[in-house]
């Protein structure tokens, strides 16, 4: 049985993303290509900063949907919560990571954004913003929701770090 839930960041949540976070990245490395500012150093572990997260959640400022089927994470979705600097009385949402098991991806995906739209609705989150790249499958499935694209984020690798 699937459930989609709002969960609080733990140590042992943290642990349980980590894999599906780790294989997320991966497929977006695929998809990225030549268009990503590290491209061709894409392909190693993730070192996702708990300490950060944390902070986050701390402040308000954080927003995880799991997806369990039979209590084993399945997937999940992750929103960074703020109010916007240009403009002081909207409130924003940034999709920082959803990732499903691509078993999953056809039948719960939109069940999970849904989720997401209503809990940002309820706490009265103005506009969510998603980074994702022209190729890729969440960009399509943005659009399909109503999404627009607005801004485009350019990189540029200055061979720090």
């Amino acid at each position: 049985m699937i459930e989609m839930t709002v969960e609080p960041l733990t140590d042992e949540l943290f642990a349980e993303i980590l894999p599906l976070a780790q294989a997320c990245w991966d497929e977006s490395t695929k998809v990225k290509g030549e268009s990503c500012a590290y491209y061709g150093e894409r392909d190693f572990l993730i070192e996702p900063d708990a300490d950060q997260y944390k902070t986050l959640q701390a402040a308000g400022g954080l927003l995880i949907i799991t997806v369990r089927d039979e209590g084993v994470l399945v997937g999940y979705l992750i929103g960074i919560l703020y109010r916007s600097l240009h403009h002081r009385h909207i409130t924003c949402a940034l999709g920082d990571s959803m990732y499903l098991k691509p078993e999953y991806r056809f039948s719960h995906a939109a069940s999970v954004a849904s989720l997401f739209e209503r809990e940002l609705t309820a706490i009265g989150i103005g506009i969510i913003g998603w980074p994702a790249h022209r190729s890729s499958p969440l960009y399509e499935f943005l659009q399909s929701r109503g999404y627009v694209e607005d801004d485009t984020v350019m990189e540029k690798r200055l061979g720090v770090n």
